[in-house]
């Protein structure tokens, strides 16, 4: 037991089964620039992990990994790579999906879904032979994973990276 705060402690699961994921993914590329694909997959026994009542104490809480029944997802994802005047290049890239839970754990049934989405973006701009920019961006919307609601997140990184020793060398400064 790892204690998070004295009313709850995380505990692992010797009872985990593995879970067993199907999945189809139909993908189609154009001038190796624009990266398309949709799919579709279902994940039996997913291992999600949980939050819930102790049976011997109600004041305390434990949070572990389960087995629910199910988790299907479907999701849409577009990929676009381009170079801008030789020495910038970059990478916009778009996650569609809706994701869906079925279970029971504390006796909570467990048959929700939502539609939720990632954006993200690098670009690079080499100044000189030796010296380049980068520059990153991510957007998580809100989502459901299992019985709990995860909100929306982002991120921001800016870095600096200079070669030497005929390129076989770097340091690099990153900030995010």
């Amino acid at each position: 037991k790892f204690y998070l705060v004295p009313t709850t402690y995380k505990a692992g699961n010797p009872y985990l089964n593995p879970q067993l994921t199907w999945n189809t993914t139909f993908t189609h590329i154009y001038k190796n620039a624009l990266i398309n694909s949709v799919s579709v997959g279902r994940t039996f026994r997913n291992i999600t992990e949980v939050i819930y009542p102790s049976e011997f104490d109600p004041k305390v809480t434990i949070q572990t990994d389960k087995n629910i029944v199910d988790y299907s997802e479907i999701y849409y994802s577009s990929t676009y790579q381009y170079v801008f005047y030789k020495r910038w290049s970059g990478m916009l890239n778009f996650l569609g999906f809706y994701g869906y839970y079925r279970g029971n754990l504390a006796n909570t049934n467990l048959s929700k879904g939502n539609f939720g989405m990632n954006l993200s973006s690098t670009q690079n701009v080499k100044m000189s032979d030796n010296w380049s920019l980068d520059a990153n961006m991510q957007y998580n919307t809100g989502q459901l994973y299992g019985y709990m609601w995860i909100k929306p997140t982002s991120q921001v990184g800016l870095g600096i990276t200079h070669s030497f020793m005929k390129k076989k060398a770097s340091l690099r400064l990153n900030v995010s």
